[in-house]
Formats: C-alpha cells, structure tokens, sequence
C-alpha cells in the first residue's frame, strides 16, 4: 500500500465540511437541470439522433483534457484546476440559457462537459487528505451530499420548466453554481507529493490488474447508463408524463442513491460486491420502467417510484469506483490515475447517448432491453475483478 502524511485531523475536518456544502450546492443545481438536458435539446429543435450526438460530442471533448489535467494536477497545485472547472460550469449553464436553437447549445453543452476535467484532481484530493481506512466513508459523504441536494431541487426544477420556461432552469442552475465555486474558496492548496515510488517497481498505472479494473469499471458505466441517457423523453413521450413529474422523479432518484451510497460506504472499498450492487439496481430500475403503466395515476403508479428508487443506483456508482480506485494508486500520481479511469468514463458517456439515439429512432423501448443485456455481461465480468487489496499482490504472486 501506499504511504504518505495526512493532513492534521482538525483540518481535514474543517475541509471536508466546505467540501460538502459545495456538493450539496452542486446537487442542488444539477437535480435542476439534469432531466432536462435531452427534453431542452428537443425544446430547441433536435431529433433522437441529433439529441444523442450533441450529448455524445459534448462528452467526447472531454476525453483530449483528462490526461493533460491530471498531469499538472499532481505536478502543480489541484486547487487552481478546481476552481477553474467549477467557474466554467458556471459560463456553460448560462451560454445553454441563453441559446436560441439546438445547434447554438452545442457549444454550452461541450463546456459543460469540459467543466469535468477536475474530476480527476477532485477525487486525488480527497484521497489525499483522508486515511485509507475511511475512503468509502468520505467518497460516499460527499456523495449524499450532492444527493441530498439533488432530491430538493428537480421538482423545483420542473416547477420552473412549467412555469417560466426551459431557459430559465439552466439559468438559476448558474446561479446557484456561483454560490458552489465559492464554497471551494476555503479549500486546502497543498503541494504536490513528492515524485518517488513506494512500494511499486513498475508504473502501478500500466499494470495487467489495474488496466483491467479501469476497463471492467468503464464498461459498467456504459452498460448503466445506456437504458437511461434518453429516459426522460422516454417518460414524456411514451409514458405521457409532465415535466413537473419527471422532475420529482429526478428527487426519488437521488433519494435511491443517497440510500444505496449509505449502504455502500459500509462495505470495505476492495469489495467486488459493492460494484455488483450497483448494477443489480440499474437493472431492476429498467425493468420496472418498462413495466411501469401509462401516466401516474391508478393502483400500478408505485412502479415507476420504485423505477426511480432503482435509477439512484446508477449515480452511486462512483462511489465504489473511486474509493476502489484510490487503493491502487500511489499518491504521486493520484490525478492521473484518476484521469485515466475518467477518460475512459467519457469516451463510455460519448458512445452511449449516440447508440441509444440510433435505437430509440427504432423504437423508444430498444434502449432499455439492450442495457440489460449489456449489464448482465458486466455483471459477470465483475466477477473477475480483484477481491483484495493491493499489497496482498506482492505476498501471492
């Protein structure tokens, strides 16, 4: 295992405390927006595959600043990163506001997916600052936090929708975000850790298991999110529910992932079981939607709740991933490995709305049946994954 010294406990606590008003900020604005994305881009004039497209390129651009980023993460100071990547969350929902077509938010939509590219020196400094023995516990406490304020905000959001328009979600989504960035203001803006290897006498980064975890782990985001990606048109268009609907369907879901997340920060981060959870879950949710009934109204309506209880699984999945993850780098080279996994993460995020888009064309159930069939694969290559922790490799060879 890797080694080096944590910051004192006070300050850790101190830190985590601003770290998580600014995920709950953060869960508040996305639970605004976040089933809105494809229905806006229709709102705005775009097909099924024109919708998948434009949210497929916005993740594809990612994919060329991971790597960079992770490299002047642990080169330089993380901070800067951060609260750049925040700040053009900010600009992005607002060009997205203020777009009159479809093609006019593409570019908003590829900031938005730019604005990520922290992702990577985010999850390196949390594993930075928190002892290996409470890794799940503080991915997964950052995680209900950005839950807990994504279930207060899509029913608010879907008010807003009705109410005022489209445009004005992505708006006050900005808006909120200005109060998240700052948030951050107090976070720690450590050195980097020195370059030296402990532990390992080859790159951990380029070993045959951990290539194979990242692998199996981007899989699973992509077999996950595929059956949802083009869901909320799903349940406007063939389930004929309102947008006020969906989005307090948007707050049953983080209240599912908050669940899950809470139970998950409970199993030990080397544990395979916790990534098994996590696709059972998405499965059930698909199922359920496909047998949910028409509108929300009749004695069957608790289907689709439970759907969307199901559905916070997919979310909770990066919790699991990361606390994972954070075993098997060394603490040199935390934000790129992590860059390494959310690359790979992206180029998922950018095929999965693109085939759904070509499928549900077909038919807007096609989706849903061909995610089940593909987390079923990646359930049983799960089973494949390494079930202990790193230093055991040397012992057993």
């Amino acid at each position: 295992m890797f080694s080096m010294r944590k910051p004192k406990l006070i300050e850790v606590k101190f830190e985590v405390r601003w770290i998580t008003v600014a995920m709950f900020l953060s869960g508040i604005a996305e639970g605004l927006c976040i089933n809105f994305h494809a229905i806006y881009l229709k709102h705005l004039g775009a097909n099924p595959m024109q919708i998948g497209l434009t949210l497929g390129a916005s993740s594809l651009a990612c994919i060329f600043v991971y790597f960079p980023a992770g490299w002047l993460a642990d080169r330089y100071r993380r901070k800067p990163l951060i609260i750049t990547a925040w700040t053009l969350s900010v600009a992005a929902f607002s060009w997205i506001s203020q777009s009159s077509t479809w093609q006019s938010a593409v570019p908003g939509f590829v900031f938005l997916a730019l604005s990520s590219f922290s992702r990577p020196a985010f999850s390196a400094h949390l594993a930075t600052i928190t002892s290996e023995s409470n890794l799940s516990q503080t991915f997964a406490t950052i995680a209900i936090s950005w839950s807990l304020g994504s279930i207060l905000s899509p029913a608010a959001g879907g008010w807003i929708a009705e109410t005022f328009g489209l445009p004005r979600v992505f708006l006050a989504t900005a808006a909120v975000y200005i109060f998240g960035t700052a948030a951050l203001i107090p976070m720690s803006n450590p050195q980097p850790h020195p370059n030296r290897i402990m532990g390992y006498t080859n790159n951990p980064l380029y070993t045959r298991v951990f290539v194979w975890q990242v692998f199996v782990l981007i899989l699973i985001v992509f077999s996950i999110n595929f059956g949802v990606v083009l869901a909320p048109n799903y349940l406007q268009e063939v389930k004929l529910l309102s947008l006020t609907t969906i989005g307090t369907l948007g707050a049953i879901s983080s209240t599912g992932m908050m669940l899950l997340t809470v139970m998950l920060s409970k199993i030990r981060p080397e544990r395979r079981i916790s990534l098994l959870f996590v696709q059972l879950a998405a499965i059930s949710s698909l199922l359920l939607l496909l047998l949910s009934p028409i509108g929300t109204s009749g004695k069957h309506s608790w289907i689709i709740i439970a759907a969307f209880l199901f559905r916070g699984g997919i979310d909770a999945v990066w919790t699991p991933m990361s606390s994972r993850l954070s075993l098997w780098i060394p603490p040199y080279m935390l934000s790129q490995g992590f860059s390494f996994r959310d690359t790979g993460v992206r180029v998922a995020l950018t095929l999965a709305p693109v085939a759904a888009g070509l499928l549900y064309a077909i038919d807007p159930e096609l989706p849903l049946y061909v995610a089940m069939g593909t987390i079923l694969v990646t359930l049983l290559l799960t089973m494949s994954l390494p079930n202990y922790l790193p230093t055991q490799i040397n012992k057993n060879p």
